[in-house]
């Protein structure tokens, strides 16, 4: 999937010599055309700094790259505790995002809209934007004044439920893969403790779901009592923990703008009119996160591995 941070951010550079970025009116529409529906079926998650900073955007209009969210993705990636079962989750309809995007030519479009929803009734706003060339560019976190909304649903921790990030100050960028299906990119903020709130919940639900899979967690956060157990208040008074999970950006929202965390991530869009397009292909229940089969307790028990 590195192949899909590249060409996205390679599509942002020329969409960015196209359009004037010094002006500052937003696409509101009317937006006119066909509903062109879409199903995530996969995720593009930053392993590196060097890929959160590829998939990040100026969101200040400060000349820097904001991608604050990816760049502690990046950090659980450098311990092995981001999950390996994104697939799982997706087919198992874990995770069933879309993409809805109306637009009057996908190739053309001078106001198209597209809007992502993180799940069946997840709030949602939709964002304006451009086609020019097969590509779509929205409008920019950093100066909009019709910002778009979006809850994400990832695939983040090893043996942990799906982390829900609600973004506001949304951007979304589009670049066809050449098979009808779009690589993408969507970018914005997250307001208040919920990133800080997010990574303890995460942290806390691994290492409780194994304990001995994941030690570096425990060396950091396990403190007094040595419990062989990490609590959301242990993840959550870490001063690094809170030092990361700062805000480091503004996004406006429906109530005035407002600090954030800085986020960013990759999709796969795959075309699909009708339901979720995933369902039809296999998956391995033991990592699917959800009670099924012979399992005692989420993913462990009966044929899967003993819960500990």
């Amino acid at each position: 999937m590195k192949t899909a941070v590249l060409t996205v951010a390679l599509a942002a550079s020329v969409l960015g010599a196209c359009i004037d970025r010094s002006s500052p009116d937003d696409v509101v529409g009317p937006f006119t055309g066909e509903t062109h529906r879409y199903v995530v079926d996969s995720f593009t998650l930053p392993s590196t700094g060097a890929e959160a900073r590829a998939l990040g955007d100026d969101l200040t209009g400060d000349q820097s790259v904001q991608n604050a969210a990816g760049q502690l993705i990046a950090m659980l990636a450098s311990y092995g505790d981001v999950t390996t079962h994104a697939a799982d989750m997706l087919a198992a309809g874990t995770i069933a995002s879309s993409v809805e995007i109306v637009a009057d030519d996908l190739s053309t479009d001078d106001a198209a809209s597209v809007i992502y929803i993180g799940a069946d009734g997840a709030p949602a706003t939709l964002v304006g934007g451009t086609f020019i060339n097969g590509s779509f560019r929205s409008n920019r976190t950093r100066k909009t004044d019709a910002p778009g909304a979006a809850e994400l649903h990832l695939p983040v921790y090893q043996d942990a439920d799906p982390s829900i990030l609600p973004l506001a100050g949304v951007e979304i960028d589009l670049a066809p893969d050449g098979a009808g299906g779009f690589d993408a990119i969507i970018r914005g903020g997250v307001t208040g403790t919920t990133v800080l709130d997010e990574v303890a919940r995460g942290m806390s639900e691994m290492v409780a779901s194994s304990p001995y899979g994941h030690t570096g967690m425990l060396e950091i956060f396990d403190v007094a009592p040595k419990d062989h157990f990490v609590s959301i208040e242990e993840v959550k008074s870490n001063s690094l923990m809170k030092a990361l999970c700062s805000p480091d950006t503004t996004v406006s929202t429906d109530d005035g703008d407002k600090a954030a965390v800085s986020a960013a991530i990759g999709v796969h869009l795959r075309a699909c009119e009708s339901g979720n397009c995933n369902l039809t292909q296999t998956f391995d229940r033991c990592f699917d996160r959800i009670l099924d089969g012979d399992e005692t307790n989420v993913d462990c028990g009966g044929s899967c591995r003993a819960c500990p």
